[in-house]
């Protein structure tokens, strides 16, 4: 593992419409000493392609490629293959902030964590569907920390706790864990 290097973890599935936009989100990020690994999880549209470009343009950028076996199992090899000693897990269809990797790490790497979560912001509060989950963002922050969601964690106590379950479909974010989170 190299010191400070924090890697960034996209499990992707036919997400050529959005994977470009989530790779220059993070490319932007004020934290700089990033590697960012796609794991490609059987995809038939275009988006190993587009992947494929990022990883040949920029040398921190990587491309993973597995036959259909869900979120899980991409998330799984890709933090196999991580050199950094956090792990930040992105979704394809995030545009994560410029602060984002480096406000969602700030716990841990000083010391005071093991995971952590981020914080979702409703794009379009109008739209009543944007809303049908959480009225508010302290329902969100309640849930998320109750859930054992996380987004961010140390490689090697997401080594000791077995990965994702590669059985659990889309809650495969969630591991059953005494970790604090913040």
């Amino acid at each position: 593992m190299k010191k400070d290097l924090i890697s960034i973890i996209i499990a992707a599935f036919n997400e050529e419409k959005k994977i470009a936009r989530c790779i220059e989100s993070l490319l932007a990020q004020s934290y700089k000493n990033i590697e960012i690994i796609i794991a490609d999880d059987g995809s038939t549209d275009k988006t190993v392609e587009i992947a494929r470009e990022y990883a040949r343009k920029h040398k921190n950028v990587s491309l993973l490629e597995q036959k259909r076996q869900g979120p899980g199992a991409a998330k799984n090899l890709a933090a196999k293959k991580a050199k950094g000693e956090i792990l930040v897990f992105v979704d394809a269809d995030e545009y994560p902030r410029r602060d984002y990797v480096k406000k969602l790490t700030k716990p841990i790497m000083a010391g005071k964590a093991q995971t952590s979560i981020g914080a979702w912001i409703v794009a379009k509060p109008e739209n009543p569907w944007a809303r049908c989950r959480f009225e508010d963002t302290y329902k969100l922050r309640h849930h998320a920390m109750q859930s054992g969601v996380f987004r961010a964690i140390k490689k090697i106590s997401f080594e000791d706790l077995g990965g994702f379950d590669t059985t659990k479909g889309y809650s495969d974010d969630r591991i059953k864990t005494e970790f604090e989170r913040v």
